[in-house]
C-alpha cells in the first residue's frame, strides 16, 4: 500500500507509476477510483491518496532504477509532503474508508506537531479513537458503505457534528470542521469551570488547559478560552443537524 500525502494546489491531474511484474512503468489506480490518476481541485487543502498495488516488484526496474514515481503529466506541478509504503492486505470492494479532517484553532500553519492531536470520532453509535497527522486529518478503514451522522471532539475542544455523510465503497473524504477550544473538563461547554481548571494551572501546565497543544499554559490558551466562553457544543458542519446538535 502506497499513500500520498499532496495537495490540491491547481485543477489538474498526478499519476502513481511504479514498476510491476510484466511492466516496469505501470500506473497505479488510486483506491475507489474508476481512473489511473488523481484530480486535483485548486482547493488548496492537503489530502491524501491510496494505492494498493498486488504486483509490484520492487526491484529497481522503474525507469531511472528506481521502484515508482509520481508524474505530473505534463498539466501543472505536484506538492507532495509525505509517501508511505507498508505492507497491507487490500480491503474487500464492499467496505469503504473515511479520510477525515478537522481544522484547530491558535495553531501555526500545517504540517505541525501541534496539530497531531487525539480525537474521539462517532458515527452513527459507533466510537472510534484516532490520532490527527501534521494537517488534522486521520483515517478510519473497514467501514460499512452507508449514510452516517458523525461526531468529532477532542478531550478540550467542543463536539462537532455532521450529518448524512454517505460513505461508499472506496475513500471518502470529509471535512468535519474547526473544533473550537476551551473545553478544560470534557463537558462539551465552555464557561466558568473551566476558566477555573485554567486558572490554577496559568503559567505552570496541564494538558487539559494547553489549548493550542505547545506544551505551555499562557495567555495564548486564556485567549482561546474567551473566545468561546459561555458555548457548547454540538456544532454542525453544514447540512441539517443530527439530533442533539445545535447549529452556529
Amino acid at each position: 500500500m502506497i499513500t500520498v500525502t499532496y495537495c490540491m494546489q491547481g485543477a489538474d491531474r498526478w499519476q502513481l507509476r511504479y514498476d510491476a511484474a510484466g511492466d516496469s512503468d505501470k500506473a497505479a489506480l488510486p483506491y475507489g477510483s474508476a481512473n489511473p490518476w488523481v484530480e486535483k481541485d485548486d482547493s488548496k487543502l492537503w489530502r491524501k491518496a491510496v494505492f494498493h498495488v498486488t504486483d509490484a516488484r520492487f526491484a529497481n526496474g522503474h525507469p531511472g532504477g528506481t521502484d515508482f514515481s509520481i508524474d505530473c503529466m505534463g498539466d501543472g506541478d505536484e506538492f507532495v509532503s509525505f509517501v508511505e509504503i507498508s505492507r497491507d492486505i487490500e480491503p474487500g470492494p464492499d467496505l469503504a474508508t473515511m479520510q477525515g479532517s478537522v481544522q484547530l484553532q491558535g495553531r501555526p500553519s500545517p504540517p505541525s506537531d501541534q496539530w497531531v492531536i487525539p480525537l474521539t470520532v462517532n458515527l452513527s453509535g459507533t466510537g472510534y479513537a484516532v490520532t490527527t497527522d501534521q494537517w488534522g486529518q486521520f483515517t478510519l478503514a473497514d467501514l460499512a458503505p452507508g449514510t452516517y451522522d458523525v461526531w468529532v471532539k477532542n478531550m478540550h475542544t467542543l463536539r462537532n457534528a455532521k450529518s448524512g455523510v454517505t460513505l461508499l465503497s472506496g475513500a471518502n473524504q470529509v471535512d468535519l470542521g474547526e473544533l473550537e477550544e476551551g473545553d478544560a473538563n470534557d463537558d462539551n461547554c465552555v464557561n466558568i469551570s473551566d476558566f477555573s481548571i485554567l486558572a490554577a494551572w496559568f503559567l505552570q501546565y496541564d494538558a487539559r488547559v494547553d489549548f493550542n497543544s505547545d506544551g505551555l499554559v499562557n495567555i495564548t490558551d486564556f485567549s482561546l478560552l474567551t473566545s468561546n466562553f459561555m458555548e457548547c457544543g454540538d456544532a454542525e458542519v453544514l447540512g441539517p443537524a443530527p439530533s442533539g446538535a445545535v447549529q452556529r
